[in-house]
């Protein structure tokens, strides 16, 4: 019965590989099922976007099969559902990616995956791949419950490097940002709309005069924010100040003004 399943799920593969109009594919299942579906010698020439729904540990070989198997891929999203603590799978980098820099990304995204992040990835990112819209990097519980991003570096560098940048997800400090003096941060055209933040990991200021600061950095680098999504809280202070800016930003001046923060 495994040999016949196995033979049908490559089966499947082949049967995908000529499938030509086909541009977005999305699979899930245990690893070593989507690897003989998919990356067993098959080139699926026309997939655009890639979404994968793991079950299982993924094998130490999981980014290097990516860009020979999907030349055209320009969206990568991979979540994985298994816990890594009680399964101990192999532990990914940033720079794993690599292998994909022939390929004109617009949006990465990598949930629940073992992987080892450091603030100097976004920069990495960004580079590698100018057209980058979305970042979203949501590293495993094991590792991620002691790691996030230096919001000043990682978010200086973003409004620099990231010309189509619009969306990100990270785990940031913003102790580094709210203590930066606005005319210290670089000029921006940066087009980032949406930043996301995870408030169980994410140092964010307890004052409003802080809160204030951050927000007035953030614009500073990102002159089109609009949407900072707090996952899991109902009570947002950041966007609710973020909302009174762009309102006085987009109303046209007066003599006399009144701003009220309660």
């Amino acid at each position: 019965m495994q040999e016949v399943s196995r033979n049908a799920i490559e089966a499947a593969g082949r049967w995908l590989g000529n499938l030509e109009t086909l541009c977005e594919l999305t699979l899930e299942g245990r690893w070593e099922n989507v690897q003989h579906c998919v990356f067993k010698g098959i080139t699926l020439h026309h997939i655009h976007h890639l979404l994968l729904y793991l079950t299982s540990p993924a094998g130490e070989d999981l980014f290097s099969l990516i860009p020979p198997t999907f030349p055209a891929l320009r969206v990568l999203n991979i979540q994985v559902q298994w816990n890594a603590r009680a399964d101990p799978s192999p532990k990914f980098r940033v720079s794993d990616l690599t292998g994909l820099g022939a390929h004109p990304m617009k949006k990465i995204t990598l949930y629940n995956l073992p992987l080892r992040t450091s603030s100097d990835d976004i920069p990495i990112l960004l580079s590698t791949w100018p057209l980058l819209e979305t970042i979203i990097l949501v590293p495993d519980e094991a590792i991620r419950s002691g790691f996030v991003f230096n919001a000043k570096l990682v978010l200086a560098q973003a409004s620099r490097l990231g010309t189509r940048f619009k969306r990100t997800a990270l785990r940031l400090d913003f102790t580094s940002l709210v203590t930066a003096p606005t005319t210290s941060l670089p000029p921006s055209h940066s087009p980032l709309q949406r930043l996301t933040l995870f408030p169980s990991s994410t140092v964010i200021p307890e004052s409003w005069k802080d809160k204030l600061k951050l927000v007035v950095n953030l614009l500073t680098l990102f002159p089109q924010l609009v949407s900072i999504d707090m996952i899991s809280l109902t009570d947002n202070d950041l966007q609710s100040i973020l909302d009174v800016f762009q309102e006085l930003l987009s109303s046209p001046p007066r003599k006399y003004g009144h701003l009220s923060l309660k």
